[in-house]
């Protein structure tokens, strides 16, 4: 197990190894925190020191989240030594914990991308000067500028505004694996875009051609999702083709971990649908796609020919999508919202 090189303690830490506050948040609010090093090449890659593990963060999290997450992701930022960033509001600068509940549902609804002259208006936190000249009133705390925004996706009215500053758009797995590990990692492998659909993976293989190894290394990385050479703590899917050997008795023996034994043809499948399909039928020990058998959402064993009658799988007649139709809503879900939509589609609509 020389590729194994782990250490695990059960006590949060911050990143120089102080414990962390576990008082207000509870025994589910600890992180458990694995003590591990990276290569150099790693480093270069993936991670990065950082003392402690959110030094120079400021933050910003997206509303959306349920104030029990909210509260959550905030607590474990504060804990690494994060600040949040000041919010902009009539009355002067103020930060997150002072007025969420008044200017963070500044916008209502869902805005998916706002006009460049528009994000003065709506924009809920300070963003990074462009131009290099920071405007300070005398009278007013400083203003925190916005390094890193926490989001689920990117169906925020100041995505587009943040990217173009430099600000990360990171999802809360990010918080939550930089704490475990006491590394920070780098952002764009935890984009909330829909495009990264392997965005949080970590991904290491064993028993595979070097040519298929290479290819699945290439579309991994292309698609938001990490790459280790050897069997390393922070892996989230262990790729392999039979359980046996040592690694996979690893993995079996160690739930703490969390890493998922998985098959590759999980990946192959999700590729050709630029989607993540279920992991169950793929996942060890005994993956039902081995024996033409899948797990349908309410649990049921279901033949693999007759899978087709039970998954909607787009056609090359039907890729516009004209042959389905959307369930009519039980509730009126959009009641209270004032929606905008762009003249771009006004031919779809």
């Amino acid at each position: 197990m020389g590729d194994i090189n782990v250490e695990h303690s059960t006590a949060s830490s911050s990143a120089n190894g102080q414990p962390l506050e576990a008082a207000e948040t509870g025994p589910s609010m600890s992180v458990s925190r694995l003590q591990m090093s990276f290569s150099e090449a790693e480093q270069q890659s993936f991670v990065r020191r950082s003392d402690p593990v959110f030094a120079d963060v400021v933050y910003w999290i997206n509303p959306i989240y349920s104030t029990e997450e909210y509260q959550r992701i905030e607590r474990l930022l504060q804990q690494g030594g994060a600040v949040p960033a000041t919010f902009r509001s009539r009355k002067g600068g103020q930060s997150a914990d002072e007025s969420r509940g008044t200017q963070q549902h500044k916008i209502n609804g869902v805005l998916v991308q706002a006009l460049p002259n528009m994000v003065s208006h709506i924009s809920r936190f300070y963003l990074p000067q462009t131009n290099g000249t920071v405007a300070q009133n005398a009278d007013t705390a400083p203003i925190r500028r916005a390094t890193h925004a926490i989001s689920p996706d990117t169906h925020f009215g100041e995505y587009a505004a943040c990217i173009k500053a430099g600000v990360c758009v990171v999802t809360s797995q990010w918080v939550d694996r930089c704490l475990r590990v006491g590394w920070q990692y780098v952002e764009r492998y935890f984009s909330p875009a829909a495009q990264d659909i392997f965005s949080g993976m970590v991904i290491a293989a064993t028993h595979m051609p070097v040519s298929d190894k290479e290819t699945l290394l290439a579309s991994v990385m292309a698609l938001g999702g990490q790459w280790r050479e050897k069997l390393r703590p922070d892996v989230t899917h262990f790729i392999l083709m039979k359980d046996e050997g040592s690694k996979y008795e690893f993995v079996k023996t160690h739930p703490e971990y969390g890493i998922t034994p998985i098959l590759p043809h999980w990946f192959k499948e999700t590729l050709n649908l630029l989607r993540c399909v279920p992991q169950e039928p793929y996942v060890f020990p005994d993956p039902p796609v081995l024996h033409g058998q899948i797990t349908s959402s309410k649990g049921k064993k279901t033949d693999e020919s007759s899978k087709s009658a039970s998954l909607a799988v787009p056609s090359a007649e039907t890729h516009n999508g004209a042959a389905y139709e959307l369930p009519k809503p039980n509730v009126p879900f959009l009641q209270g919202y004032t929606l905008a939509i762009s003249t771009q589609l006004r031919y779809s609509l």
